[in-house]
């Protein structure tokens, strides 16, 4: 059954401070194709990246040479990772930026918008949004028509005591209702996967925050990830996810 407590209430500032160094080895990245379409039509030079967490998706906007404000209150988090000259790791939440009115022409949120409490963090992204810039939105989701995906989702639920946020990973709802702080909401979606070894799926198992992290359940885990992945692997050793980029763009009310 499906725990209905906001996720915000579930301290997610917190909850990923002994997963970054395989948060940021073997989370997926996001398609150029979906920077692509957040930049379409507009030459933004400033971006606030909120829930920066290693800074997976900072780099991609700093390949952009665009000036990111990586914006994350984990220390541990802010702190992993490579970084570039362009970016900025800057301890913030997203209902408490510490970022000044009007000064980015881009906002966004790469899967961690559903940590947000959203009453509070809307009106700060419009704050320190500019009059014409635009709010993006952007979840990686695993495509679970694909037999492999599928089954690695049910790996984690078979061993996942309390499998936070299942199911509530890509909900814009609160953009979409009606609200006076952003308007003008559109979705894109873009296909892609994400090449595993054995060792790269554990470390991607090893990066949610609800997976066990010792002991017996632990170590059953870890077995079958590895008979699911021996039973999917091609003869080179790896097994590929599938995932759909779900990209929500938005204006400024």
């Amino acid at each position: 059954m499906q725990n209905d407590t906001p996720l915000y209430q579930l301290d997610p500032t917190n909850r990923f401070t002994h997963r970054t160094q395989d948060y940021d080895a073997y989370r997926p990245t996001y398609p150029s194709a979906a920077i692509d379409a957040i930049l379409e039509d507009i030459t933004p030079q400033t971006v606030a990246d909120i829930g920066a967490g290693t800074g997976i998706s900072s780099r991609l906007l700093a390949d952009r040479n665009l000036k990111v404000w990586a914006v994350e209150p984990n220390a541990a988090m802010r702190a992993t990772g490579s970084k570039q000259p362009n970016i900025t790791a800057w301890e913030g939440t997203a209902e408490q930026t510490g970022l000044a009115d009007n000064s980015m022409d881009l906002v966004t949120s790469f899967q961690a918008f559903h940590w947000f409490k959203h009453n509070d963090a809307l009106p700060e992204l419009q704050r320190i949004l500019k009059p014409n810039g635009r709010l993006a939105v952007v979840w990686n989701n695993r495509d679970r028509t694909d037999e492999f995906t599928k089954r690695y989702g049910q790996v984690l639920q078979s061993v996942s005591s309390k499998p936070v946020g299942l199911g509530r990973l890509s909900d814009a709802t609160p953009i979409r209702q009606t609200n006076p702080y952003f308007t003008n909401l559109r979705e894109i979606s873009i296909p892609h996967q994400q090449a595993l070894t054995l060792e790269a799926l554990i470390g991607l198992a090893n990066s949610r925050s609800y997976t066990p992290q010792q002991g017996a359940a632990k170590d059953l885990l870890h077995h079958r990830l590895a008979e699911l992945h021996r039973a999917f692997a091609n003869n080179a050793g790896i097994a590929y996810l599938q995932y759909q980029a779900n990209i929500f763009l938005a204006d400024p009310a």
